[in-house]
């Protein structure tokens, strides 16, 4: 079965319009250039290029929201006392047996 095809019906779709023989689809393997259209497959990756673009981008923009949130984990941690982060890894929250009342 083709990686392409199970995939979804969009990798069928593209899979379909790259291909040079249509009824032979399933030869059509990631990185191999048996029957496929050169230039069908340029224009298919110009038409995705700004997903890809933003599939990138939004990646490096999470991978930068969850460095900031442990950052900000361990700064509130740091500063309050609480032991908030260190009671989420290690299942065990100490609390000072200083109480004001």
């Amino acid at each position: 079965m083709n990686p392409f095809m199970l995939a979804n019906d969009y990798g069928k779709y593209f899979v379909e319009n790259i291909a040079i023989d249509k009824q032979d689809t399933e030869v059509i393997q990631p990185y191999s250039k048996v029957n496929v259209d050169e230039a069908a497959y340029k224009e298919m990756r110009a038409i995705l290029k700004p997903f890809i673009t933003a599939h990138v981008y939004s990646f490096y923009g999470l991978l930068f929201l969850i460095l900031l949130h442990i950052l900000g984990g361990i700064i509130a941690e740091r500063r309050e006392k609480t032991a908030l982060v260190s009671a989420m890894i290690t299942g065990y929250k100490y609390l000072s047996k200083d109480k004001d009342d």
